[in-house]
């Protein structure tokens, strides 16, 4: 019985180290993605072409979005996200995505940028009216936005005029925010202007 025990206890502090490794893994995973893609955004803002991040990631870095409280400084920045070409699943676990079709950062208008509520854009729970957005482009250019509005929508899938020449900046995620439910046909559209 004594080494049915005891197999038992080593079997089981295997599994107990073997699942703790494993909960390690995700928040190191992180970690390392954000140190390698703001690393890749300095390679664009030293004017490499075809940065990836990674060599299996199939995106380059087009922008960088941060975050400030209206009256506060915008290079004070709460948060700051490097924004990757495209909106595929792949892309978005890592960082926000720009959704290729509309205005490139930098360019005259719409730029339309997703990202999941529960990780890049969970700020957006907190964002107000007048608060302050500045995207950067690959040249190192700053636009500094102003939010007008939010709108939520029961259009899973966001349409915009192509012959809208004005220049705004939209974000848009899933709704409600604090929602557990995968696939919410709710989204939240973040609106905000250039000042």
């Amino acid at each position: 019985m004594p080494r049915l025990t005891l197999a038992a206890a080593i079997v089981l502090m295997a599994a107990g180290i073997a699942l703790t490794g494993y909960g390690l893994l995700t928040p190191a995973k992180a970690w390392l993605s954000v140190r390698l893609l703001d690393r890749a955004w300095e390679r664009v803002l030293a004017g490499e072409e075809g940065v990836r991040p990674w060599p299996w990631m199939d995106s380059e870095p087009v922008a960088r979005l941060r975050f400030a409280k209206a009256g506060d400084d915008p290079a004070s920045a709460r948060a700051s996200f490097v924004v990757m070409r495209g909106v595929s699943g792949s892309i978005l676990a890592f960082a926000p995505g720009w959704h290729e079709g509309t205005a490139r950062p930098g360019d005259d208008g719409a730029v339309l940028i997703s990202a999941h509520r529960d990780t890049h854009f969970a700020i957006l729970k907190n964002i107000a009216r007048h608060d302050r957005l500045v995207l950067e482009d690959r040249t190192g250019k700053a636009r500094t936005y102003e939010v007008r509005d939010m709108v939520v929508t029961g259009e899973p899938v966001l349409r915009l005029d192509r012959g809208d020449e004005r220049q705004h900046l939209l974000l848009v995620t899933c709704y409600p925010l604090d929602a557990w439910r995968p696939n919410s046909p709710e989204r939240l559209v973040v609106v905000a202007e250039p000042i």
